[in-house]
């Protein structure tokens, strides 16, 4: 089951999961 997704797809998808990361913890963090 290969998918065929472009890789700026790809590193738009991992950058905006980083992000959204980030806000999510520092959002914990702050209280």
């Amino acid at each position: 089951m290969a998918l065929t997704i472009p890789k700026p797809y790809i590193y738009l998808g991992a950058a905006a999961a980083g992000i959204g990361l980030f806000f999510l913890s520092r959002k914990a963090f702050a209280g």
